[in-house]
């Protein structure tokens, strides 16, 4: 069980209010309610009476409370223990990304060697796609995360995740009580669309123009927040990686459906990197991070 789930227990029974732990853990309320839900499941016992704003913890509650403090206590000792031996390292790692892919692939990532290595200076910009290859070419970033990465003279290419494309519309759109669609049915719909000549508007374009759909473009961006902004204005709806939209989704802002052929809706997110440069200690680190989390994956 992740130990986050540890605090946000306790930050609920400590505040007696589900939407008080949420903002204490950067958390939407809903994600709360489903971490309780399944620590719950885990145990199968109440562990959190709700009532209207109140949440109270049961007798079971009670227990679990005090348990949850004390791993809680011995984590962050042990994490202490940890930082001080791992001290040492430090120095600058420098990453470039683009904002569609750096918020929620980057910054846990980034969080997690923080956390690890609080004494690395980590430098990271959010720049367009097509300036990040040059970037790490020149020696001014040592790494890029990007979206369909390509493989040219002097990048070196490392898989990161695949991640799943959706349909995604205004709660107000008639799609939007749909849980699985064809890509047919957006023919002739209002669309939002990241730029054609971004890597993510050439393949939705490419997959749209390849099954004979089409659709009215109104709107275009490079920027992601903007995009969703749009679609949840119901200027239109999109095609977006599901991970972009999910804090949106559970706060009820967007809504959004599966494709009938879901599977070949995907975008690739990969690390880049100089073939010309050899990786410093830091780089070193977080890489194998990357690699021992793929790891980790494959083997839930």
């Amino acid at each position: 069980m992740n130990i986050r789930f540890f605090k946000t227990f306790c930050d609920v029974v400590d505040s007696g209010n589900l939407s008080r732990a949420a903002s204490l853990n950067g958390v939407s309320q809903s994600a709360v309610s489903q971490q309780l839900t399944k620590m719950e499941k885990d145990f199968g016992v109440t562990l959190i009476r709700r009532g209207g704003a109140t949440a109270t913890a049961t007798t079971a509650g009670k227990a679990f409370y005090r348990g949850a403090q004390r791993i809680i206590r011995e984590y962050e000792q042990m994490a202490g223990n940890v930082r001080s031996e791992e001290d040492t390292v430090s120095g600058t790692l420098r990453i470039a990304a683009t904002y569609s892919v750096g918020c929620h692939v980057l910054n846990p990532l980034a969080g997690d060697l923080l956390e690890r290595h609080p004494k690395v200076d980590l430098q990271i910009e959010y720049i367009k796609w097509n300036n990040i290859a040059p970037a790490l070419l020149s020696g001014e970033m040592d790494l890029g995360i990007v979206d369909y990465p390509e493989k040219r003279r002097g990048i070196e290419v490392m898989p990161l995740e695949q991640e799943k494309m959706v349909m995604v519309c205004s709660p107000k759109h008639p799609l939007a009580s749909r849980r699985s669609i064809s890509v047919m049915n957006l023919q002739d719909e209002r669309f939002v669309a990241f730029r054609s000549q971004t890597p993510t508007g050439r393949y939705i374009q490419q997959m749209l123009r390849s099954r004979k759909v089409n659709v009215e473009v109104v709107r275009q961006f490079d920027n992601i927040e903007m995009l969703m902004s749009s679609i949840e204005a119901d200027a239109g709806l999109s095609i977006l990686p599901f991970a972009c939209i999910a804090r949106h989704v559970s706060d009820g802002y967007l809504s959004w459906a599966s494709f009938h052929d879901g599977a070949t809706w995907v975008r690739p997110i990969g690390v880049i990197r100089s073939r010309e440069k050899p990786p410093g200690k830091i780089e070193e680190i977080f890489l194998a991070m990357i690699d021992q989390g793929q790891q980790r994956d494959k083997t839930d």
